[in-house]
């Protein structure tokens, strides 16, 4: 209502803002069980546990820890994880997480989180899932000596070989369960670093990885499905 009659002036300048609600979206978790060794340590990878939205990074889906593994513990960058502490995908995709048990029999261990992500999305109350298999345990002197580490022990064929402190020339050889050496390769760690063995042309079945470096042996058993 104008209650000025004839009266005149000028708009300078004007501005209109508008908002707008942020989106929410809670992740989606790819969650497969893990199969480790008895009293060995096993490297959480990609496949094994991804969070994924849409609008964030991985390195922006944030898990925290609300109940921990009862027969090992769950550690970041070789630091124990307490209920409450956080890890990211991104520490996942680039090795930095993994799983120890001290059991000496098969047996199954979790341990859960909660999801968060860049929308304010919460993806609660996942249990992360691990079978414990005698078969698969590792040669601890072996990979002690050497800071050698192998996973996954179940795969399709494709599997890394880790070093945290040997450098130099490494043996992969693999023999099926009648004795038979059906693959052999050379790995040279130069340098601290991860390499990936790629033996998709195998058969679906249960091999002997052996490894050898400088003097020393060990083996392991790994399956591919």
């Amino acid at each position: 209502m104008d209650n000025y009659n004839e009266d005149i002036g000028t708009i300078n300048s004007w501005t209109l803002e508008t908002c707008e609600a942020n989106a929410v979206t809670n992740s989606t978790l790819t969650n497969n069980i893990m199969d480790v060794g008895t009293g060995a340590t096993y490297t959480v990878v990609q496949s094994d546990v991804e969070a994924t939205s849409v609008g964030s990074t991985a390195l922006q889906q944030q898990f925290m820890v609300t109940s921990l593994p009862e027969k090992g513990t769950v550690k970041l960058q070789n630091v124990a994880l307490a209920i409450g502490d956080t890890f990211t995908q991104d520490d996942i995709n680039n090795s930095k997480i993994a799983y120890t048990n001290s059991s000496s029999v098969s047996t199954t261990d979790s341990f859960n989180v909660d999801i968060t992500n860049a929308t304010g999305g919460f993806l609660a109350s996942q249990q992360i899932n691990f079978n414990i298999d005698t078969a698969l345990a590792l040669d601890d002197a072996f990979f002690t000596k050497t800071g050698i580490s192998v996973f996954p022990t179940v795969s399709n064929g494709n599997f890394n070989v880790k070093s945290q402190s040997y450098t130099g020339k490494t043996e992969i050889e693999l023999y099926n369960i009648s004795g038979q050496r059906v693959y052999k390769t050379n790995l040279n760690f130069n340098s601290l670093g991860l390499k990936q063995v790629n033996v998709k042309q195998l058969s679906s079945g249960v091999y002997i990885l052996k490894i050898s470096s400088d003097n020393l042996q060990g083996s392991k058993k790994i399956i591919i499905k």
